[in-house]
């Protein structure tokens, strides 16, 4: 049998770990006070604030060229953090494959609307995704890091800004906390602002990637009734001869629009 303090520090260690949920582990043995070990989650303290949307849907899958974030905050070696975070976005988007064709412009720099509509147009692709970090700190695993970011994407056709989004977030260790039974202290990643940007990459990729699914889901939809509609069409008119196809006449042979009007 155990002594009644053990199995009541037991009991507290397991209720602890129901409470916490995932990424907690628990040190424990009888001649010292049992460590209650958790993760640290990113905190976001509210969703991604949407400024500008598309009021159309697209009628196809698009393409896109990345172009670095620029620096809003005045500090040492900005461009380089701005380029890490871009980086850091990129490669959550390129795993959430919202473009069938994306490219990091890792070399490049926004400059201006019309530089990133050249970029994207000289690359053949139909958005440019950019945007800018408002304020960052990298605390490292022993501090608070801080994120916040806007992210805009124009369209490659005209020029027209799509979407302009932005999204904070934070990361911080907690103190050792000491509840008698247990000590209860935190468990920082080695990378928190990697942390934080993928948390807000992730957050800020679901509208875009929403808006996306719906334009295709509808496109999709229309052309399986205009299917549909050719299919039980007459082979033959009432006089007996092959209805005449309609001329359609040809459109612009350069970019294709993104979109297309929901009315």
């Amino acid at each position: 049998m155990f002594p009644a303090r053990v199995t009541i520090t037991l009991l507290a260690l397991f209720a602890a770990l129901l409470v916490s949920g995932c990424g907690v582990s628990a040190d424990y043995d009888i001649a010292s006070t049992p460590i209650l070990t958790t993760e640290e989650w990113v905190q976001r303290p509210y969703e991604p604030a949407i400024y500008v949307q598309p009021a159309e849907l697209p009628t196809r899958p698009l393409t896109a060229v990345f172009i670095p974030f620029r620096m809003q905050q005045a500090m040492n070696n900005g461009p380089y953090y701005a380029r890490e975070v871009s980086r850091y976005v990129f490669e959550i988007w390129a795993r959430e494959r919202i473009f069938p064709v994306f490219e990091f412009l890792e070399n490049q720099r926004f400059t201006g609307q019309a530089n990133a509509i050249a970029l994207a147009r000289a690359k053949g692709a139909d958005l440019a995704v950019t945007g800018s970090v408002q304020q960052l700190m990298a605390g490292g695993s022993a501090g608070r890091s801080e994120l916040s970011m806007r992210l805009e994407i124009y369209d490659a056709y005209n020029g027209q800004l799509l979407w302009s989004i932005s999204d904070a977030g934070s990361m911080q260790p907690e103190a050792t906390k000491d509840f008698v039974l247990f000590l209860k202290r935190s468990s920082m990643p080695n990378d928190p602002l990697y942390a934080v940007s993928a948390s807000l990459a992730y957050s800020m990729s679901h509208p875009v990637k929403k808006w996306i699914q719906k334009g295709l889901e509808k496109q999709l939809a229309m052309e399986r009734k205009e299917g549909s509609t050719l299919d039980d069409a007459p082979s033959q008119s009432e006089n007996g001869q092959e209805p005449q196809g309609q001329d359609f006449q040809s459109g612009d042979t350069g970019r294709i629009p993104v979109t297309e009007s929901l009315l």
